[in-house]
Order: structure tokens, then sequence, then C-alpha cells
């Protein structure tokens, strides 16, 4: 359901994408088709709202599809990363927790890619929009990542790949400063102490 304009939005096995209201006599609409681009798997296709009108979908394919659907724009987000084996991975499943803006794509090897909304207000209509973070590895032995869930509460990510389920959950760095001397956590269980005065 797409609150800003009133209407139902159903994507078919066919890959079709349309958009439905109703008229003043409560007769069903049909206001908008459009087949939608999408990898050589149309059948895997999986999306979210990602957003206020923007629909996100991945289908196996080295990218995000993202649909701005109030703007009628369209645009991507590749999948980046620091190796060369990224460019060989495939986006599997999609979700977005709209609290923390943050859209998170598991991938066929085992990543989980991250993207914060950086627009305050607004839709965010364009890649530009989207400001990638640091890529996660699911965990050792972890390979096609078949669904991805935020929750619950927003610090909480889970992910099934097969027969396993592995729950992330957000890490609270601290910092401390006492006596001239500063306390960094840098890991869930590492900590590095600098002396101020000596640099």
């Amino acid at each position: 359901y797409l609150h800003d304009t009133d209407t139902v939005v159903v994507i078919t096995k066919t890959v079709i994408l349309a958009r439905f209201s109703l008229d003043v006599e409560s007769r069903v609409t049909n206001e908008y088709k459009v087949k939608l681009s999408c990898g050589p798997q149309p059948e895997l296709l999986q999306g979210c709202w990602a957003g206020q009108g923007v629909l996100a979908t991945v289908s196996h394919e080295s990218m995000v599809r993202m649909w701005c659907l109030l703007e009628d724009e369209n645009y991507i987000l590749p999948l980046q990363g620091d190796s060369a084996k990224m460019l060989q991975d495939k986006a599997t499943c999609v979700d977005f927790n709209p609290r923390k803006r943050v859209l998170a794509v598991g991938t066929r090897d085992g990543r989980i890619l991250q993207w914060r909304c950086s627009t305050a207000t607004g839709i965010p209509n364009s890649e530009k929009h989207w400001q990638q973070l640091p890529l996660v590895n699911a965990g050792a032995g972890i390979q096609k990542i078949d669904h991805i869930e935020w929750g619950p509460g927003e610090s909480v990510l889970t992910v099934w790949a097969r027969k396993q389920c592995v729950v992330l959950a957000e890490a609270q760095l601290g910092v401390a400063l006492q006596k001239g001397l500063l306390t960094v956590q840098t890991a869930p269980q590492g900590i590095r102490l600098y002396n101020i005065q000596t640099a």
C-alpha cells in the first residue's frame, strides 16, 4: 500500500508492477502498469519499501534497483566493496529499517551490504541520496543469504542462509577521558589507551 497516493502496488509473477486505486464510486481503477527490469531470474525477485514511495528490488544481479514511484524515477545502487570478489557477487534479498533509514542487502556469497539514506527530508530519488556503509560478512560458513530482516528493534539484523540463522547486533563503541588518558573501544572486546599529554 502506498499511503501518499492512496494506491495499492502489486508486482506480478511476470514482473509487471501495477498501481491501483479506488475512484469516487469505490470502483478499482488501474492507474499505472509497467514491466520492471530485473536479472535473468525474475522468479527470484524480492523487494521492500525503502522510504516514502521508494521500492527496492533485487533479483540475483550485482545491483539493487530502486523505483521512486512518486516521481516516476528509477536508479541503481551497485554492489561495491573492497575486493574483486564483489564484482561477481549477486544481491539475493533486501530489507529496509525505516527508523535508521538503512537498506540492508544479503548476497550470494554471504555478505551484507548496507546503505544509509542521507536525505533527512524528501524522497531519495537518486543514488546520491544513499551512503554505502562498511561491508559485513554474515559469518564463517555462511554462503548464499536467502532472507534478511531487521528487528526486533532497530539494532538487530537477522540473516537466514539455508539451514542457518545468524543474528547480528550493532555494537555501541565507547569512549572515555579521565586524567589525560583517552580510552577508545575499537571492537567489541578491544580497546586502545592514549595518553593525551604525550600524544
